[in-house]
């Protein structure tokens, strides 16, 4: 879905792309909770009548769950800190060029 978010191109097509794409959104938002919420009852249910801890490589899976979250936000503000950088670099990039140009007007004149 972030790929698909940050493509440039999404924007071109004039067949309903972007509702589409916002109607996905909204149903993964909507039943992804659920879905992690029954695979926990179901792993805890599972964990109680065999007496051992559902792993994931080697992870309780609720740490694994909570490990992923926390990369996932993790590369979000990577590349929102990424993005602000750049329009950083971009808006100071223009002002020297600017003040170049402001220079080399006045020792013209």
């Amino acid at each position: 879905m972030e790929c698909k978010e940050s493509d440039p191109t999404r924007f071109d097509n004039r067949g309903g792309k972007l509702l589409k794409e916002e109607k996905e959104r909204k149903k993964i938002g909507r039943d992804l909770p659920k879905c992690e919420e029954s695979i926990v009852r179901e792993i805890s249910t599972w964990e109680s009548e065999s007496g051992r801890i559902f792993t994931v490589y080697g992870h309780k899976f609720s740490d694994y769950l909570n490990n992923q979250k926390e990369e996932l936000q993790s590369r979000k503000d990577q590349m929102k800190g990424e993005q602000t950088a750049s329009r950083n670099r971009e808006v100071l990039g223009s002002n020297v060029l600017q003040r170049r140009r402001q220079e080399t007007i006045h020792s013209l004149l």
